[in-house]
């Protein structure tokens, strides 16, 4: 279900390959009950998302954790440690929700800062303050998302905003070539 979104969220449409470092591991956690999912990299024809590229597309970045925060209580991702640099993973440990933990604190802010610019007292830290508070307020007047996020219905209108924002608009065709015009304008890719 949650790939099925994406292809339909995205503006690349359906993907040919997902990567995944795994997911049932013989170890102790979600990964040893098989019920947790590392995701590497998405392969479109023509365009490439690699997750340890972070900073080369945060949006759209961003805007796939929103899809993977649809319908996965836990995400790690980039920023919540180094471990986590180079796949997301997910997994049902909890129930999909509003949070404040350092995952989900991270992922507001990085909404915030990266998607939409806004200041905020404090970094992209994973600490939930005024200073997040105040941006996340302002997201939601931003996104025309009504508060608060605790309600489900509230936090999936905020996930659906920022998915439409980072990977929405489905794919421009060039005259040339017929393959999808990069999101980020002339020279950049997703690589």
């Amino acid at each position: 279900a949650c790939f099925n979104e994406l292809w339909r969220v995205c503006r690349h449409g359906r993907a040919r390959a997902i990567v995944s470092a795994g997911a049932y591991v013989n170890k102790p956690g979600k990964h040893g009950l098989g019920r947790a999912f590392d995701l590497d990299a998405i392969f479109w024809n023509g365009s490439t998302f690699v997750t340890r590229n972070f900073n080369e597309y945060p949006e759209f970045y961003l805007g796939v954790e929103a899809i993977l925060r649809k319908h996965f209580g836990v995400v790690l991702a980039y920023n919540y440690n180094r471990a986590h640099r180079d796949h997301f993973h997910i997994d049902d440990g909890i129930r999909v929700g509003f949070g404040t933990a350092r995952s989900h604190t991270l992922f507001m802010q990085g909404v915030c800062h990266h998607m939409l610019g806004l200041r905020f007292r404090g970094n992209v830290d994973g600490q939930y303050g005024s200073g997040t508070r105040g941006a996340l307020e302002e997201a939601c007047r931003e996104f025309r998302v009504a508060t608060p996020l605790s309600t489900l219905a509230n936090w999936t209108a905020f996930l659906d905003a920022a998915a439409q924002r980072g990977i929405g608009v489905r794919p421009t065709r060039r005259p040339a070539d017929h393959s999808c015009v990069p999101h980020f304008g002339a020279g950049r890719t997703f690589h």
